[in-house]
């Protein structure tokens, strides 16, 4: 399915993409000559996490055989299984991230949706209507596609709004804890959207982390955006690069 998303009021073009491939969605965006535009998820992305990666698939491994096989005789599916239980995790946040996410969107938009029945969406939903209640919101934004011309690149912010006569630029987070790559995603849509409206808008922007076990929320209200967009188009330069490099490579070997 191939979706046209006008931009700086019809004057750019984007074609957005979605795809199935083996059973996960894949999406892609590409300007209107063709040429595909790198999204701020997959530049940030480039980010090395694989040190704490490792351990945390290594720990949810090392779980999963001694809940089942401690003092039994461990097999070689039993491993096989064992090493795949990381991505069964990381599938399972990435559900329940997006079900916050969508029941948000629809709240905002003046639906009533039901209370989700899952627990850890529930939590994160309550989270986010407890916030909700303590602040006066007026929503401005939802779930909105910014594009930066100057230096190609594409996301969707989550949200802004404007609280306490300030205007802030909004991300929810379900992950257990913020993470700084976050800085630099959120200064991203910053940047783009401000490119787009052609004048500064956003006050400060806020990474809400909506508690998934225990329905508390959190709202870090973060500056020094001017750092966090340089350390952003810096490595948005290097995953461009890196992408040419790694293409090459592929196209050659």
């Amino acid at each position: 399915m191939i979706e046209t998303i006008k931009l700086y009021k019809g004057k750019v073009i984007v074609n957005f993409e979605e795809r199935d491939w083996g059973g996960k969605k894949i999406h892609s965006y590409t300007a209107s000559k063709g040429d595909k535009i790198i999204s701020v998820t997959k530049v940030t992305g480039r980010i090395d996490k694989s040190n704490a990666l490792i351990i945390w698939a290594t720990r949810l491994m090392a779980k999963f055989l001694s809940d089942n096989f401690l003092g039994k005789i461990l097999t070689e599916s039993a491993i096989g299984e064992s090493l795949k239980k990381w991505r069964d995790a990381k599938e399972e946040a990435a559900d329940i991230g997006t079900a916050i996410h969508d029941w948000i969107e629809a709240k905002i938009k003046g639906l009533e949706p039901d209370i989700p029945a899952d627990d850890k969406v529930k939590n994160g939903v309550l989270a986010f209507l407890k916030w909700q209640n303590e602040n006066k919101i007026k929503w401005l934004e939802n779930e909105k596609i910014v594009y930066s011309k100057k230096h190609h690149y594409i996301g969707k912010l989550d949200a802004v709004a404007k609280i306490g006569g300030k205007i802030y630029l909004i991300d929810y987070k379900s992950s257990k804890k913020i993470y700084p790559e976050f800085y630099l995603q959120t200064a991203a849509y910053q940047l783009a959207y401000e490119e787009e409206h052609g004048k500064s808008i956003i006050d400060g922007r806020i990474l809400l982390h909506l508690g998934k076990e225990d329905g508390v929320f959190e709202n870090r209200e973060i500056g020094e955006y001017e750092k966090d967009a340089t350390a952003f188009i810096g490595l948005l330069t290097t995953a461009n690069r890196l992408n040419e490099l790694e293409k090459d490579n592929k196209y050659n070997g």
